[in-house]
C-alpha cells in the first residue's frame, strides 16, 4: 500500500466501521463520531467513504452531518452520494415507522380476535346451557 492508496484505505475503513456498527446499536454513537471527521477530509474518496459509512450505520442522527457536508461539498459525485445516503437513511426511518404502525395494527387485531373468541365461547356456553334444559 503506497501513499496514493492511503485515501482509498481510509475510505474503506470508514465504510467498514459503519457496516460493523450497524448491527450493534450500542456502538452507533461512537461509530458516528469515528466516521464524521472523514466528511472533512481533503480527499474526495475519503469523504465518499465516510458518507457510505454513515449510510451503512443507518443512524438518523447522521442526517445533520450529511446535510452540512452537502452545503460545503464541491465535488458533484460526492454530493450525489451524500444525497443518496440521506434518502436511504430517511427511507429506513419511514420503513421503521410503517413497520411500527403495522405492528400496532396487528396487536389491535390480536386483541380483537381474542375478544371475539371470548364472546364466541360465552355464546357456546349459553347455547349448551339452553340445549341441556328439559
Amino acid at each position: 500500500v503506497g501513499p496514493k492508496d492511503l485515501p482509498r484505505v481510509r475510505a474503506a475503513a470508514l465504510e467498514a466501521v459503519g457496516r460493523a456498527a450497524a448491527s450493534e446499536p450500542d456502538l452507533t454513537e461512537e461509530a458516528r463520531r469515528a466516521i464524521a471527521p472523514g466528511l472533512e477530509d481533503r480527499a474526495a474518496s475519503v469523504r465518499f467513504g465516510a458518507i457510505a459509512g454513515l449510510e451503512q450505520l443507518g443512524d438518523p442522527e447522521a442526517l445533520d452531518l450529511l446535510r452540512a457536508r452537502l452545503t460545503r461539498e464541491g465535488d458533484d459525485d460526492v454530493k450525489a452520494r451524500a444525497e443518496a445516503a440521506i434518502a436511504e437513511i430517511r427511507g429506513r426511518g419511514d420503513d421503521a415507522q410503517r413497520a411500527g404502525r403495522v405492528e400496532e395494527r396487528l396487536d389491535a387485531l390480536e386483541r380483537e380476535r381474542l375478544g371475539d373468541r371470548e364472546a364466541l365461547e360465552r355464546l357456546q356456553r349459553r347455547l349448551e346451557a339452553l340445549e341441556s334444559r328439559p
